[in-house]
C-alpha cells in the first residue's frame, strides 16, 4: 500500500496539475480574508470555495495515470 501511495505521489508531484487548484484557492483566501473583518466570517468565504477546490484536486488525483500505464494495472488485476 506503502508503494502505491508513493506512486501517486510521485506522479501528481511531477505533473504540476495540482498547482493550478492550489492557486485559485490562495487566492479566495487573499480576497476572502481582509483587515478589519471578523476572521471567522473572512474563513467562511475561503470555506465555500474549498469544495470546488478539494473536488478538482480528487479529479487531478483520480485522472493521472497515463492510459497505458491504466491498461496494464488493470491487465495484471484481472477481471
Amino acid at each position: 500500500m506503502t508503494a502505491l501511495l508513493r506512486y501517486q505521489a510521485a506522479l501528481l508531484a511531477r505533473s504540476h496539475r495540482w498547482l493550478p487548484p492550489l492557486l485559485l484557492y490562495g487566492a479566495f483566501l487573499g480576497i476572502g480574508v481582509q483587515s478589519g473583518q471578523p476572521i471567522l466570517d473572512s474563513l467562511g468565504y475561503a470555506a465555500a470555495a474549498l469544495l470546488p477546490v478539494a473536488a478538482w484536486l480528487v479529479r487531478v488525483c483520480v485522472t493521472q495515470e497515463p492510459a497505458a500505464a491504466r491498461d496494464c494495472a488493470s491487465a495484471a488485476a484481472g477481471p
